[in-house]
């Protein structure tokens, strides 16, 4: 699988095992996937440090838990943890190929969307599992306890 790493606020999400996510849409916009997690543990009496991954326009998102973990195509099972970007995507290029907006248009992602703007993200962490996810773009921040 070719791969791109993707750093992440806090650099790891090694210390979290439950993250909280949650899923934006309002009638007439774009859907919105906002994974928040611990970033990193620190030292007693300090504040934890957060990271917030913000995917927007997804157009497909799945989580696969950690004990049932299985790739629908086994050349994209090779990464363990963080944020990557998978490049040439078997994903996208089925999306692609026999997406619902092909048929009605002709082209791959409809006429407003360039196949190019599509990316295949994946999120993984190390007990809870991972996301695969179809987005057109992706923002972050880190942030102090709340």
């Amino acid at each position: 699988m070719t791969h791109k790493d993707i750093p992440i606020p806090g650099g790891t999400t090694n210390s979290e095992d439950s993250p909280e996510v949650r899923i934006i849409h309002i009638s007439e916009h774009p859907l919105a996937l906002i994974i928040k997690y611990i970033s990193q543990s620190t030292k007693k009496g300090e504040p934890r440090i957060f990271g917030e991954i913000t995917f927007s326009n997804v157009l497909e998102y799945r989580w696969i838990e950690s004990e049932y973990i299985y790739f629908p195509f086994p050349e994209e099972n090779d990464y363990e943890r963080g944020l990557i970007e998978i490049l040439n995507s078997k994903h996208i290029e089925n999306m692609a190929s026999k997406g619902y907006q092909k048929k009605l248009s002709g082209k791959p992602f409809g006429p407003f969307v360039k196949e190019s703007d599509v990316h295949h993200y994946r999120l993984a962490f190390p007990e809870y599992g991972y996301f695969d996810i179809i987005a057109l773009g992706i923002s972050m921040k880190e942030i102090s306890e709340p």
